[in-house]
């Protein structure tokens, strides 16, 4: 048989297919995906996924799944991608079963396609460790054009939570559908995430086939100011409605049915209301304040220089009160809870608060009792008033902060009755205070005097990079010192009544005679370059955190100079108003004055507004490097 009645005989019945429009046929390709050569959204791209599907249905009390994916080489960067892994998490009772795993690599050759297909012996289960597992193979003779196949089989028996799906991978992804049929029985809640995933409205059959379709969907990259990846993929979950604590038949109408079931599991009791044996051990330490807050800081205190963190999170403890109060080490819950019940036993306030935070893959909390939403447990607390959320495990967060990355936006209050969910809102006034002052001394030697004030988390921030790597060089690296032109380098922290970091020091520079005098006024910014170089963004941009720069420099002109040139006067601001820049220079007979503000309102900015924000950047970090030009006017 010649070749090209081959290419007729594989072609027919699939020059009708299109990927979009019909699904994928493990081994059958369509014309389109054969000729395919770029991808038009990312035309950088080294492969792309032309189709993925994942077909799931629910058979009591398992959950049946098959997946296809079929990748095109488009690069020869791309032939890495025939080095496949699947990772699953098995857990250690076996929970999910791999099986029917399958995989080929197809190549045109002369205009007949050549498939290569691999055996059982070529697949390899790795065990990763703590229930995951990953199967690996490699496929032959992958090179540009190759169209790879791979499809497996999977049976999971957890149909409390579903795993769900991820429409995006590493490379592009022209369509990823993912199907699922659930009988009458069952019902369950869909926890969607992405902006994609959001908006997409599934189509849904009377059978109880519910089935989305996404198209177009850019490769998963980190970009810079990208705090948290996972909680940005486009995907679905799905959670049972009438959610079983840990393996209870219970089902929780309202949150505060879910809070009386935590607080009724005896390790987390042993904290909330521990017996007279422990409230009498709690109530011993002698604490000293003249207010609510003072007493709170005092044993917040207390419990960062006696108590250690073992690394552990979760949001409840496994360990009662009494193994703590020995061991003096142990988990996030169990600490937190122990600072709970020293306050409380103190006469001050303080509740539960369980978050998803940063990188849990979950940032839309949605508003029914399901825990396993959350993976950490941090506290609320009333002092003199006013509330403050708190978390005792890190030595370098003052009382009255969290870790950056618990910045989230709602976390689920135990308080009895009122449990619910609530706002989580951190009142901080971070930002950066600069104050320069540039003259001349001894004829041709120019020393600037510089004080800078780091507040609140920018101060948290500045300490802990000395602590880590030591004062030289936290100078050189972070400050960006010239060491041979820096004299008098102080540095002092406090956290009391807010986090503080002042430092300063003196520059000196030889002007050596020069004509021209170009002095850049001012001395450290966190933006000295533009993070923002690609010219498009997929996902939110996230600065961990608001803040508030105020920059203000004086320059003497001493006698024999001039002005020649300065900066001209800017005022810009993002589209929204949440980002702001502004930049003032006042010339005067023997001084120029400038100031400077930067003040981010928002710290998450939604990627519509990235070339708005990546303009914006470029002016601001343009502009604080522009140089004030003074002109000698006499010779020495």
């Amino acid at each position: 048989m010649c070749r090209s009645l081959i290419f007729t005989i594989f072609l027919i019945g699939l020059v009708n297919l299109h990927i979009e429009a019909q699904e994928l046929i493990y081994g059958r390709y369509t014309t389109k995906e054969i000729e395919f050569e770029a991808v038009d959204f990312e035309p950088e791209a080294d492969a792309v996924v032309l189709g993925e599907i994942s077909t799931n249905k629910i058979v009591i009390p398992e959950l049946e799944s098959t997946v296809l994916r079929r990748i095109k080489i488009l690069k020869p960067s791309g032939i890495q991608h025939g080095t496949v892994t699947i990772p699953f998490y098995s857990g250690s009772n076996s929970y999910v079963r791999m099986t029917k795993v399958k995989a080929q690599v197809t190549n045109i050759v002369d205009g007949t396609p050549k498939t290569l297909t691999l055996k059982e012996g070529d697949f390899f289960t790795v065990d990763l460790g703590n229930g995951w597992k990953e199967i690996r193979f490699t496929l032959p003779d992958v090179q540009v054009g190759s169209i790879i196949d791979y499809q497996y089989s999977k049976i999971d028996k957890r149909l409390t939570i579903l795993e769900g799906w991820v429409f995006q991978n590493q490379i592009p992804t022209l369509v990823s559908i993912y199907s699922i049929d659930i009988p009458s029985e069952l019902n369950y809640r869909v926890l969607s995430q992405g902006e994609q995933t959001l908006k997409h409205k599934f189509d849904w059959k009377k059978d109880g086939t519910y089935k989305w379709i996404l198209k177009d969907l850019r490769s998963f990259k980190e970009e810079p100011y990208m705090s948290s990846p996972s909680d940005y993929y486009e995907k679905i979950e799905f959670q049972l409605a009438g959610y079983g604590f840990r393996g209870s038949n219970s089902v929780f109408a309202d949150w505060p049915e879910l809070a009386k079931h935590i607080v009724n599991i005896e390790s987390f009791r042993s904290y909330i209301k521990p017996n007279k044996t422990y409230t009498q051990k709690l109530q011993e330490l002698n604490v000293v304040g003249d207010n609510q807050l003072q007493m709170a800081k005092a044993i917040y205190d207390y419990m960062l220089e006696n108590y250690e963190f073992d690394g552990y999170v979760g949001i409840l403890p496994t360990d009662h009160i009494k193994q703590l109060l020995e061991t003096k080490k142990n988990s996030r819950p169990e600490l937190n809870l122990l600072l709970l019940a020293y306050l409380n036993q103190h006469g001050i306030e303080a509740d539960p608060v369980l978050i998803s935070s940063k990188g849990n893959g979950r940032s839309n909390i949605i508003d029914s009792p399901f825990a396993d939403q959350f993976n950490q447990l941090i506290l609320t607390v009333m002092a003199d008033g006013k509330s403050y959320f708190v978390d005792v495990t890190n030595k370098e967060v003052p009382f009255g902060y969290l870790p950056v990355d618990f910045h989230v936006e709602k976390g689920f209050l135990i308080k009895d009755k009122e449990s619910r969910l609530i706002p989580i809102q951190v009142n901080h006034r971070s930002g950066i205070q600069q104050s320069v002052n540039f003259k001349l001394e001894g004829g041709n030697d120019w020393v600037s005097d510089a004080t800078i004030r780091f507040l609140d988390y920018d101060g948290i921030r500045m300490d802990r990079l000395k602590e880590k790597n030591g004062e030289e060089y936290f100078q050189k690296e972070t400050m960006g010192f010239n060491m041979d032109q820096t004299q008098g380098f102080s540095f002092s922290s406090r956290n009391d009544p807010r986090k503080v970091v002042d430092m300063k020091w003196q520059k000196t520079f030889s002007t050596n005679g020069e004509e021209l005098l170009f002095i850049e006024p001012f001395l450290y910014s966190r933006f000295s370059e533009n993070p923002f170089q690609a010219d498009s963004r997929t996902f939110p941009i996230d600065f961990y955190h608001g803040f508030l720069d105020n920059f203000n420099t004086s320059i003497d002109i001493p006698d024999g100079y001039e002005l020649d040139d300065f900066p001209e006067d800017i005022s810009v601001a993002l589209t929204n108003g949440t980002f702001s820049f502004n930049y003032k220079v006042t010339a005067m007979e023997n001084t120029v004055k400038i100031n400077s503000t930067i003040d981010l309102k928002q710290h998450v900015l939604p990627a519509i507004l990235y070339q708005d924000l990546k303009y914006f950047m470029e002016i601001v970090t343009s502009k604080l490097k522009e140089p004030v030009v003074l002109r000698k006017t006499t010779l020495p």
